[in-house]
C-alpha cells in the first residue's frame, strides 16, 4: 500500500491490520494434515477458531485503538512458510 493512500485511511480512523492463522481445527483440516502438521508446530496442537477470532475481536476493540500495520500470526508458535 502506498503511503499516500495509508496516511489518508489513518486520517479517516481506518487501522489496517492482519491476521495469519496457522493449522485451525476446522473441517478444512483432515486428520493425515493434521498428522503431518501438528509436529512441527512448537505448541504440538492445532488452534481453535475461537483463538483466531479472540485476535480479531482485540484488534477491533479500543484496547488496541493504536494498533495500525501490524501482522499478527496466531499459529502456535509456526512460522509461515514451514511444511512441517
Amino acid at each position: 500500500m502506498s503511503t499516500g493512500i495509508r496516511d489518508e485511511l489513518i486520517a479517516q480512523g481506518i487501522r489496517i491490520n492482519s491476521i495469519s492463522p496457522g493449522l485451525t481445527n476446522t473441517s478444512m483440516v483432515n486428520k493425515e494434515m493434521a498428522e503431518k502438521i501438528i509436529p512441527g508446530i512448537p505448541m504440538k496442537r492445532m488452534g481453535t477458531p475461537e483463538e483466531i477470532a479472540a485476535v480479531a475481536v482485540w484488534l477491533l476493540s479500543d484496547e488496541a485503538s493504536y494498533v495500525c500495520g501490524a501482522h499478527i500470526r496466531v499459529a502456535g508458535g509456526r512460522r509461515m512458510g514451514c511444511l512441517q
